[in-house]
């Protein structure tokens, strides 16, 4: 990874806004990229400007095909120039739309397909579990931040887990604030609520993803206050009482959600074995295939949706026009039938 360039980037889209940084689709050297750009109110803050760095060394440490890369970090001069990280295009969605796209179907994914995009997941991050420095330091990153937004589905089949911008590891010059909650709550591993956390965090998270893909739902849906309570004392049942068909890896999420990290798999690698053990994971083929089909019906809906508004706001504005038309006026309402009468010449 380099820290400096001399090469131009065009941004040719916006794809998202976050807290820290806004993403772009940008092009640098004739190639597709995705830049991340700090915001420009953060750009003068020390600490903000060295997490940012962070996740940048963390993710060119990561080098794994279900992994987003870094390729360079632009560290900029400023408030005019704020620090920007090069990453890798992956020419697909996020795994949150593609679940909206399912259950706007009112249908499940295929197991075999469940299977390879967790099993993907899985290998990506045991890749940064087990990640090292050159001079063979272990990095012990954790992500502590596993969601269906932060995985990347590619049009090619294959899963790629993004944003260690939270990230744990040994090596990072900024660190959490104690008491610190990092991670987004609905995939939160009971002991993160501490500020404790380690690999078998992520296998939580992985967890929890896992029994959404199975059921259609997500595992905890309560907000605020309430959501703590889920973490600490609830336990999701097994995928199957939603959908009998994940009997299968009833076991396998069990273990992955477990409370206790004690309780759950040792390792990222191992949790993908015991899910291969009973379901065949896809082929990217396939897998690519059912997204394309569900993003496809997605839009389908979509579209139609917006041309039946298209159509009641048309009626809307030929009632009021008719309205308008009618002695003594008055407004009609959409699909009253109103008689029309010729005025005289």
């Amino acid at each position: 990874m380099t820290y400096e360039t001399n090469s131009e980037i065009e941004i040719l889209e916006t794809l998202g806004v976050g807290g820290m940084a806004s993403v772009y689709l940008a092009r640098k050297d004739g190639r597709d990229v995705a830049v991340k750009k700090m915001h420009a109110f953060l750009a003068s803050d020390p600490m903000s400007v060295a997490a940012f760095a962070d996740e940048a060394h963390l993710g060119s440490c990561i080098a794994h095909p279900n992994v987003v890369g870094v390729l360079e970090f632009i560290e900029g001069s400023g408030d005019a120039d704020p620090p920007a990280l090069v990453m890798e295009w992956v020419e697909g969605t996020d795994l949150g739309k593609l679940v909206r796209a399912v259950n706007a179907s009112g249908r499940l994914l295929p197991l075999d397909v469940v299977a390879a995009i967790i099993c993907d997941v899985l290998s990506g991050l045991h890749a940064a579990h087990e990640s090292r420095r050159a001079d063979g330091l272990a990095l012990d990153i954790v992500h502590r931040d596993v969601s269906p937004q932060n995985i990347l589905i590619g049009f090619d089949g294959v899963m790629r887990v993004t944003d260690f911008g939270v990230a744990k590891a040994a090596v990072r010059t900024q660190f959490s604030e104690h008491g610190a909650i990092k991670g987004k709550l609905g995939y939160l591993a009971p002991e993160q609520l501490d500020g404790r956390c380690d690999r078998r965090s992520d296998i939580f998270g992985v967890g929890a993803v896992l029994w959404e893909l199975l059921t259609g739902e997500r595992m905890r849906s309560s907000v605020g206050l309430e959501v703590l309570v889920e973490i600490l004392c609830k336990r999701p049942g097994a995928p199957s009482v939603y959908n009998r068909a994940a009997a299968c890896l009833d076991d396998v999420a069990h273990r992955a959600l477990a409370s206790s990290p004690e309780d759950r798999f040792a390792t990222a690698a191992e949790m993908c074995a015991a899910i291969a053990n009973v379901v065949t994971p896809a082929s990217p083929e396939r897998v690519s295939t059912v997204t394309r089909a569900f993003l496809a019906l997605a839009e389908e809906a979509s579209a139609a949706d917006e041309l039946a508004r298209s159509g009641e706001r048309a009626r809307a504005d030929v009632g009021v026009a008719v309205a308008a038309d009618e002695e003594p006026t008055r407004r009609i309402a959409v699909g009253e039938v109103v008689p029309f009468q010729r005025r005289s010449a």
